[in-house]
């Protein structure tokens, strides 16, 4: 009926088959189930050994003499994995805990290997008339796979052995039944404390629990990979620039390009498409081209002019940018100037790179709030990735523009 109960079922049970000479190994989800399932071990004078991953070291010789006679081992599904258990238990690492002095290959080795392993042989008779490996299952795991891995563990190469699961309404699974279905059916057939029940329902009931977790399961890794597949591709897009700007011989094109798109953007924002000359924000313009482009262009004065219009503005910035640019690299060689524009690339695009990555990973923490307003969260995160990569971008170009034309050499 609840954990309690089920824990003084599950040690009397493992006390019954060690009497009997038989080895137990017992699964549990957690290590603090371990360490509970210990404590009743204790109060029914159990000897046992506890395998939860906080003494890793010990973990496969724990594990290879779980099969010796009344050996009672209580494991995670985190810990020992990977050493067979034998019955009787295993002559290595028997070897290796009583003679850990003697050298493999002498007369004294073989010797003693020799009585041992007749010990081995007799004593995995007795388990073996004992009914062989009792494997028991303290609760269910949401994956059937990981119930089977356990299962698995008796029974093998044809020894005979038995797995038992014992379960509770305190249980995880059983929880997601809800109270209006196994739980309020169970309490109608008025379950006393400790009283043990099983059927062929509570099994197909808890299986299909297993099943719908598993297929919940499934869908979050697979939004998991659709969410992960946004920033691979966003990320080998950085990955191919900063490995074009790394293999060049010289990145002239990559800044002069980035410079024109800056021009381009800030002419833009300040004349807009079909305005007039009149309605253009001068004032915000010669403050952005002070600002990012260090240059005071007399915009004013070329108002004056019958045919201006935002594209001759714009080729006339551009080329007063690109001016100031020559003569500044003219003050270094062309080796020191490539370096010199390398280095400011690679810095503003790893720096914005690393705050993206920290962005995208905020907004995929929130973005499923978004089905409470009808939409789709993957799709949502799809479009919010797309336009923060856009401003990335044109974030590195203005910073890398802003940064060249603000430096001063000596």
């Amino acid at each position: 009926k609840d954990t309690k109960d089920k824990f003084a079922a599950i040690a009397k049970k493992i006390k019954h088959h060690a009497d009997l000479g038989q080895p137990v190994l017992v699964g549990t989800v957690s290590i603090e189930k371990s360490e509970l399932l210990s404590e009743f071990l204790v109060g029914e004078a159990v000897e046992h050994k506890v395998l939860n991953a906080r003494f890793h070291e010990m973990e496969a010789h724990i594990v290879a003499q779980a099969g010796r006679k009344s050996a009672v081992t209580i494991a995670t599904n985190m810990a020992g994995r990977g050493t067979d258990i034998k019955l009787g238990g295993n002559l290595e690492f028997r070897m290796l805990d009583e003679h850990p002095d003697l050298v493999e290959g002498t007369p004294e080795y073989a010797a003693e290997a020799a009585r041992i392993e007749t010990e081995i042989e007799a004593e995995k008779q007795a388990v073996l008339a004992a009914g062989g490996l009792f494997v028991l299952g303290t609760e269910r795991h949401e994956s059937r796979r990981i119930d089977n891995q356990l299962r698995g563990r008796s029974g093998r190469q044809g020894d005979p052995g038995l797995s038992r699961f014992y379960l509770s309404l305190d249980d995880d699974l059983l929880r997601i039944f809800g109270p209006d279905t196994l739980f309020a059916k169970m309490m109608r057939n008025n379950i006393e404390d400790g009283e043990a029940i099983g059927s062929k329902w509570l099994s197909k009931a808890i299986e299909t629990a297993q099943k719908k977790v598993e297929a919940r399961n499934y869908d979050i890794r697979k939004q998991v990979v659709e969410y992960d597949d946004v920033m691979n591709e966003q990320r080998k897009v950085i990955y191919e620039q900063r490995a074009d700007i790394m293999d060049a011989d010289t990145v002239g094109d990559v800044v002069t390009d980035m410079r024109a798109e800056t021009v381009n953007v800030i002419v833009g924002e300040a004349c807009p498409p079909n305005s007039y000359p009149e309605q253009w924000d001068i004032a915000g313009m010669k403050t952005r081209l002070a600002e990012v482009l260090n240059l005071e262009p007399q915009i004013e004065a070329w108002l004056l002019e019958e045919a201006i219009d935002p594209e001759i503005v714009e080729e006339r910035i551009r080329a007063m940018a690109d001016e100031a640019i020559a003569t500044k690299s003219a003050d270094l060689d062309t080796e020191t100037w490539t370096s010199v524009e390398k280095s400011i690339l690679l810095q503003n695009l790893d720096h914005h790179w690393k705050e993206h990555l920290a962005t995208l990973d905020a907004l995929r923490q929130v973005v499923h709030l978004r089905a409470y307003a009808q939409k789709t969260p993957i799709n949502e995160y799809k479009q919010e990735a797309f336009s923060l990569f856009q401003r990335m971008l044109e974030t590195i170009r203005e910073d890398v523009t802003k940064t060249i034309a603000h430096a001063q050499f000596q």
